[in-house]
């Protein structure tokens, strides 16, 4: 039966509806009660497709400090924790014995220089022969030889930073013996993280130098750290048909240090696409749908997606830039029914703010 419009009782339903905020439409006699949603507008957006992997901090330049020789520490420069320079001291042994025999051999070579000179100027005038003038020669060389191994000798009684970086714990004290292999103290470069992964040889399409990177860790959860891909192994594993690869992290804050296990987003693909929030997804069989806003209606329409990624889904087809789709009120909604638009999700609002002043009740 089709409702009287003129008869009271269905005047004071229509008037009740208004009162309470709903929206309706009337045709042929029929009540249609407008669904609130929310709308958000199709946009362009930056993709990728994220490769995952897992991998372990390196320094970028690492090593553990020792000593060459069997001798007592008279010097250690450097605190534990501290930023050393390359060549800066790290531990002096004992060298006086070797110091007061080079300085010995430095007179003699001094002594073996001038007897030269003297048989330089004897063998122009035919005083001395050459013979006589070569043994001056050979006595010098060795002398200078003997100037040499001392010298090397004191070098290797002093231990020095091979690259700038940040020393580690001192293991060693003050005039305790110290033997060939015991460690002095660890040096490590923190600007730079190496990171080694492993990933399915299926990717080498796309593991090239310079593909950007993402890395966290569970130290820091609420940092990204990027970097890049910068070298592939030239094998791939026979057994597991996988492959390694090799990041860098610029850390200059040394805030990763080696160790630490990251997780890992190779960003390929890079490109422009079209983008809505994952929410007005409608799933039905193995389609997606949407519903899109045409005046105060909405119509159903099938789109075709790429990657999703952080709650917004790319679409391929079905969509075009500037559309508006629902995203909040999909459940009560079938295609060509009336909607009462709260909001619009644009980032200038949280949908929590949208559905919160769309449930306030009007004044009056």
């Amino acid at each position: 039966m089709t409702p009287d419009l003129r008869h009271p009782a269905t005047l004071l339903i229509l008037m009740l509806l208004i009162g309470c905020g709903a929206e309706s439409d009337v045709k042929e006699g029929k009540v249609e009660v407008a669904v609130p949603v929310v709308i958000a507008p199709v946009t362009e957006a930056e993709f990728t497709d994220a490769i995952e992997a897992l991998g372990t901090t390196r320094a970028n330049e690492s090593a553990t400090l020792t000593a060459n020789i069997t001798e007592k520490i008279l010097e250690i420069g450097f605190r534990d924790g501290a930023h050393v320079r390359k060549g800066d001291l790290i531990a002096r042994l004992d060298d006086t014995a070797e110091r007061a025999e080079l300085r010995a051999a430095q007179a003699l070579l001094a002594e073996r220089q001038r007897t030269l000179e003297r048989s330089r100027t004897l063998l122009d005038e035919n005083i001395v022969s050459q013979a006589e003038y070569e043994v001056a020669v050979a006595e010098m060389e060795s002398a200078k030889a003997q100037v040499g191994s001392l010298q090397a000798a004191i070098g290797d009684r002093i231990v020095r930073a091979p690259f700038s970086g940040r020393v580690g714990l001192r293991e060693v004290s003050v005039g305790s013996l110290i033997q060939p292999g015991d460690v002095i103290t660890t040096l490590d470069d923190l600007s730079v993280m190496k990171v080694d992964f492993t990933l399915a040889a299926v990717y080498l399409s796309v593991l090239e130098p310079g593909l950007p990177i993402r890395a966290r860790t569970s130290a820091f959860p609420d940092r990204v750290f990027e970097g890049e891909l910068t070298s592939v192994a030239t094998q791939v594993d026979p057994v597991s048909r996988s492959i390694t690869a090799r990041a860098h992290i610029p850390n200059p804050d040394e805030t990763l240090r080696p160790g630490m296990l990251v997780e890992l987003e190779l960003l390929a693909r890079v490109r422009k696409g079209l983008a809505i929030p994952e929410a007005a997804l409608v799933p039905r069989s193995n389609e997606q749908f949407v519903f899109v806003l045409e005046n105060d209606h909405v119509r159903q329409r099938k789109v075709s997606l790429g990657t999703r990624h952080a709650g917004t889904a790319e679409i391929l087809d079905g969509l075009a830039a500037g559309e508006r789709v629902i995203v909040h009120g999909t459940l009560k909604l079938s295609d060509g029914k009336a909607v009462k638009v709260l909001g619009e999700l644009d980032g200038s609002r949280s949908m929590e703010e949208i559905l919160r002043a769309g449930a306030t009740p009007k004044p009056g």
